[in-house]
């Protein structure tokens, strides 16, 4: 196992942790190119073992498509809640954005009845119809987890927050490098007026 893996179970352990304390909504926080994605298919895994349903919500149709991909390539068995993918609403678990969701619920079909809800870029998904989504998950009983590079403006949604990772962290596992940054020289605007 790698340096890199062991940040990963680390962040799996430490995620479980709060969760099996009860907790009803935790972020968790790793930086860009942490693995995330990775990170929740493990969480998904754990949930099928414990025979949870599961939710996983998404809000962009390009991270839907790689993490669409990402589940099939771990052989993770779920249905998928977005237009243009044959759905499977009888599966546990779950891939969705919230958006085919928002305009689905109630007209057409209910809510999954999950009892871990992971979101994706927890960041972007706070207000409107993902925050009265989340809220009612939680209401019901679900633990909710956000993951996110960007932790800011989303203490109204989640109670506890667990810090995966730093980028020094990664740099120091070789997930991510140092990188020299070319620019063009700046005008000289100093002569420049209004």
């Amino acid at each position: 196992m790698s340096d890199w893996d062991d940040l990963q179970h680390k962040a799996y352990d430490d995620i479980w942790a709060v969760l099996d304390k009860g907790a009803r909504s935790v972020v968790g926080v790793g930086p860009t190119g942490f693995g995330k994605t990775r990170l929740a298919i493990m969480m998904c895994q754990e949930a099928d073992r414990r025979g949870w349903p599961w939710i996983f919500y998404t809000h962009r149709k390009t991270l839907f498509q790689q993490t669409h991909k990402r589940f099939e390539e771990a052989a993770l068995g779920h249905g998928c809640r977005a237009s243009g993918y044959e759905s499977a609403l009888d599966r546990s678990g779950q891939l969705a954005m919230f958006q085919t969701e928002s305009a689905a619920i109630p007209d057409s079909r209910s809510k999954h009845d999950a009892r871990l809800v992971i979101v994706d870029e927890a960041h972007c998904n706070k207000t409107g119809f993902a925050e009265s989504v989340l809220k009612e998950h939680n209401a019901e009983g679900a633990q909710v987890v956000g993951l996110t590079a960007t932790p800011v403006g989303i203490s109204h949604l989640y109670d506890e927050m667990a810090t995966f990772a730093y980028n020094s962290d990664l740099r120091r596992v070789g997930g991510i490098v140092l990188a020299d940054s070319f620019a063009p020289s700046e005008f000289d605007l100093s002569d420049v007026r209004r």
